[in-house]
């Protein structure tokens, strides 16, 4: 529920991103839409920094946030000054004034914006509710705000505090956005925090559209229509349970999905609806801060040499930091987003003479390593976190790969005395992606038109290999292929976690980056290799 705090943390953080941009020169050359954008996502990755690194001193007291929130305010006034200052006519495009949307485009940005303003009553007119949120994220703010990172409650599990939370080693991220505000406000309160949540909806689409509004209308339209209206932003299962059981539960009635979520006993069962992005809960703040620093590092690579900007290496930093602050994934994505950075630079080397390879490789390591000093008051202290038998790193081993691929569970079932039945692992994995990729109920068309897009463009790989497209879509692949391997190895039962929206919060990690894939090569767009007349201006606000 939005109070004066939540409006004063969304001050801060907006200036504290104002802050960064301002520091980096990152602002330059970007239309005000784009700005904002990535000001509120570096502002909420800084305060997570922040008041993580503040929590390494104890509790977070009502002195030091509302220092803070000054300091951060003062700083984001300067940064505004500055790019005020620094203010200069846009570049007009040489081929003319732009054409006038088409009927359908007007729908589509009719659509966004229905969408996106929907996501912000939603996101503030509802309390916290769900698992994880409470007792994960919710517990960590409120440690932080009256313990600080590693007093009792987070390493003494079994002792006489207890076993409170299921992941004691998820990062506080979230959390710290929550002790910010509870600081601010004299009391701990995660509803109000949950409004903030829209920020990261709000930001990405913003992103999306400067992004691919330079390959042309269709293409931003698409792209922000397909992550604005993406049923996963507002629930995990529709009141009726067969309808979250992929694109076949639509039409084959109770019996569908049972591997998946279990039997319904051929009996209509009636829920409530239930929602993880905007709840509170670390995903949506992952996507968001993983795929915009993503697509920061890919337009920096695609853009001719002498127009580079060297802030936004540091701003992309930031926001993949931030993302390892949010979530246990973030920071496995990170050796994901290098692989796939490098590779598609390595192949446009060798393609186009006018790209050099080190000079991309210098970018990826710096950003990445401003990445690793974003998390690093987390990464501190991590090692002393225990981790309740999810030691991931020590189990993808080829032995423990090995003895997994052969292993089978049981496929729990929703009616009492009824026998599981047996399945392999591989094949459960297998099918709950599936599902999820299929399941139009919760991501809409979205991965379904990237799975055709990607079948499209390796008729043409060429253009494909040279397109910013292609490390998007490798980061998308590099992430399926990751959790695939996690979930191989988990020590939880697959169809429990299938009951909990596993793996479609996984896989809704890298879901903007899908959407920018998808859009680009439907459009038939790839981006040319620099600057030239033909190139749209580059701060493409919406018309």
């Amino acid at each position: 529920m939005i109070s004066v705090f939540t409006i004063l943390v969304l001050a801060v953080a907006l200036l504290a991103g104002h802050l960064v941009l301002g520091l980096t020169g990152a602002f330059a050359g970007r239309g005000q839409l784009e700005r904002q954008a990535l000001a509120a996502l570096a502002g909420l990755s800084v305060l997570a920094f922040l008041v993580t690194l503040l929590g390494l001193a104890g509790p977070l007291s009502a002195g030091a946030a509302w220092s803070l929130t000054v300091a951060l305010a003062a700083g984001g006034a300067w940064g505004l000054w500055r790019q005020l200052r620094s203010r200069a006519p846009g570049p007009t495009p040489a081929t003319g004034a732009r054409p006038g949307a088409s009927p359908m485009e007007l729908v589509g940005i009719g659509l966004v914006l229905a969408f996106s303003a929907f996501t912000v009553f939603y996101a503030s007119s509802m309390p916290v509710h769900i698992f994880d949120p409470i007792y994960h994220f919710a517990y960590k703010g409120k440690l932080l705000l009256h313990e600080g990172l590693l007093m009792e409650s987070w390493t003494d599990v079994e002792g006489p505090i207890g076993r409170v939370i299921t992941h004691p080693d998820y990062p506080p991220g979230v959390g710290a956005l929550e002790a910010f505000l509870g600081a601010l406000a004299g009391g701990f309160d995660e509803d109000a925090t949950r409004p903030l949540f829209a920020l990261f909806v709000l930001a990405t689409t913003a992103v999306l559209w400067s992004g691919l509004r330079r390959a042309g209308r269709l293409a931003a339209v698409t792209g922000t229509l397909l992550w604005s209206t993406m049923p996963f932003l507002f629930y995990s299962r529709l009141p009726h349970p067969e309808l979250g059981k992929g694109i076949f539960g639509l039409f084959a009635g109770p019996a569908a999905g049972e591997a998946r979520f279990g039997s319904t006993g051929g009996q209509d069962k009636w829920s409530m609806p239930d929602g993880w992005t905007l709840d509170g809960a670390g995903d949506l703040p992952l996507a968001a801060l993983f795929s915009v620093g993503m697509l920061l590092l890919v337009t920096h690579l695609h853009r001719a040499p002498a127009a580079r900007r060297r802030g936004d290496l540091v701003l992309a930093g930031l926001l993949l930091g931030g993302s390892a602050l949010m979530k246990n994934e973030g920071l496995a994505l990170l050796p994901i987003a290098a692989l796939a950075l490098g590779l598609a630079e390595l192949l446009r080397s060798r393609l186009v003479p006018r790209v050099k390879l080190l000079p991309g490789v210098v970018a990826i390591g710096t950003a990445l390593l401003v990445a690793l000093v974003v998390a690093g008051p987390w990464l501190a202290v991590r090692g002393d976190v225990p981790t309740i038998g999810e030691d991931y790193p020590s189990r993808l081993s080829p032995a423990g790969l090995a003895e997994a691929w052969g292993s089978t569970q049981p496929i729990l079932t929703d009616v009492e005395g009824e026998e599981p039945a047996v399945r392999r692992v591989p094949a459960i994995v297998l099918t709950g992606f599936t599902d999820a990729l299929v399941s139009v109920p919760r991501f809409g068309l979205a991965w379904l038109l990237f799975g055709a897009a990607l079948v499209l463009a390796l008729l043409r790989p060429r253009r494909l290999a040279t397109s910013p497209a292609l490390p998007a879509a490798l980061a998308v692949l590099g992430a399926f292929a990751l959790y695939a391997l996690v979930l191989l190895v988990t020590p939880w039962n697959l169809s429990h976690l299938f009951k909990t929206a596993i793996p479609d919060r996984l896989i809704f990690h890298v879901a903007p980056l899908a959407v920018f894939a998808a859009a680009l090569l439907l459009t038939g767009y790839a981006a040319p290799n620099e600057p030239d007349e033909t190139t749209p201006p580059d701060d493409p606000d919406p018309p």
